[in-house]
């Protein structure tokens, strides 16, 4: 009958929208800071990162003014752009890039869409930094992202001057009156000491 067709389709209506309505978003777009001539987006897959699960980043380049992508970067440092993750305690930090791990294709830089995996190492908050070139200058937009997932031990505190990694050992403190570290790598054979890090 009419009125039972009609009740199946509102029923059918409500399971649809009670279906898509509860679905998470496949993706998280972020908009790169500072606005300016360009507009870089950073989009996330899955939306909430999770510590330890891959995610892939995907950039996408345009122009602030007409939304068309910048296809025409240069390369700097032998890459179209750096990437640079650091997360907000300063125990992880990554320096990355598309080609890392995709060859670049005509493609990619005709739609100005640039990706690769990561994997963040542990929950918190993140900075991101993407640098690119275009008309001899160089710009950096940023991202915030927070991960969520499993937490990092706590770090413990260090403070001997002198500490030993594998075979180096690092001297810290004063030298000429600059703050900073040195490496010493000695070789056993022969008693030589070797001052590059």
């Amino acid at each position: 009958s009419f009125l039972q067709r009609r009740q199946l389709t509102s029923w059918l209506l409500l399971f649809t929208a009670l279906l898509f309505g509860c679905h998470s978003p496949t993706e998280t777009v972020l908009v790169g800071r500072p606005a300016g001539p360009y507009r870089l987006e950073l989009a996330l897959s899955p939306a909430q990162p999770q510590a330890g699960i891959e995610t892939m980043l995907t950039y996408r380049l345009t122009d602030s003014a007409t939304q068309k992508p910048i296809h025409d970067l240069q390369i700097l440092h032998e890459r179209v752009v750096h990437t640079f993750i650091v997360s907000k305690d300063f125990r992880s930090f990554a320096h990355t890039h598309h080609e890392d791990f995709f060859p670049l294709t005509p493609q990619d830089l005709e739609a100005a869409s640039f990706r690769f995996p990561y994997f963040f190492p542990q929950s918190g908050e993140y900075l991101i930094a993407a640098e690119f070139t275009h008309k001899d200058r160089s710009w950096v937009k940023q991202f915030s992202l927070n991960v969520e997932g499993k937490t990092a031990a706590p770090v413990e505190e260090d403070l001997r001057r002198e500490k030993t990694f594998g075979r180096k050992t690092a001297f810290g403190g004063l030298q000429n009156q600059v703050p900073g570290f040195f490496c010493l790598d000695r070789i056993a054979a022969r008693g030589w000491f070797d001052f590059r890090c």
